[in-house]
């Protein structure tokens, strides 16, 4: 299948329903392969300024993974305040940037920029499709990073003539490391512990959010 058919049906296999961008000419066959999919809607922004946001909106809301799709350097650029926003919120989101077309690199494009540079200094890290024998290994990467808390964007860079290309593997779900816990003998103890102060004060991390635990917290 083309890269970008196993770029959509990977997302979709993690959940993922909505993409929200700003499109441009490199992001052609992205937004045609969203076409063809049914359970994803590419959903379209005014800006980068607002598509940013829609998709931090998103992830928080439904507690899931947000995808935001943003127009090479100059889109890049007008994203980064709200992409540093929802790393400091904490936001699971997967950013994808549409790369340069590598055949086209020589003649110095005129919206060429810096990517990785660029999206290193608002995302925990950045992953590039460079060749279609590590594509999917890269989307894999890019997928289990923003899935692992701390979260935080993480960037995909996706370049269009790259997407077009076929490759062997096939999408799956990815697996995400469970995070270390208390084992159920410290959570009695620390039970007891708690049930002995007088006046507890507990302050609740984002994580609390993303796991849906206040109900349980409130007990």
């Amino acid at each position: 299948m083309k890269l970008s058919a196993y770029l959509l049906e990977t997302l979709e296999r993690n959940g993922v329903t909505r993409i929200f961008g700003n499109p441009g000419t490199t992001e052609i066959p992205l937004v045609r392969a969203c076409e063809q999919r049914r359970k994803l809607r590419y959903i379209v922004a005014l800006s980068e300024v607002a598509a940013v946001p829609m998709a931090d909106g998103y992830a928080r809301a439904t507690r899931t993974l947000g995808v935001v799709n943003l127009h090479v350097a100059p889109g890049l650029g007008n994203g980064m305040g709200n992409l540093y926003t929802a790393g400091i919120a904490g936001t699971p989101l997967l950013v994808l940037i549409g790369g340069q077309d590598r055949r086209f690199l020589h003649t110095n494009p005129i919206l060429w920029g810096p990517l990785e540079k660029m999206a290193g200094s608002v995302c925990k890290a950045v992953f590039g499709l460079n060749t279609r024998f590590d594509a999917a290994a890269n989307v894999k990467q890019a997928l289990r990073s923003a899935l692992t808390p701390p979260y935080a964007p993480v960037a995909l860079i996706c370049p269009p003539d790259l997407l077009e290309q076929e490759i062997d593997a096939m999408p799956a779900r990815v697996t995400v490391p469970a995070p270390s816990a208390l084992s159920a003998a410290d959570a009695r103890r620390y039970m007891r512990f708690l049930a002995s102060a007088k006046k507890p004060a507990l302050i609740a991390a984002e994580d609390v959010h993303w796991n849906n635990a206040g109900a349980e917290l409130e007990k």
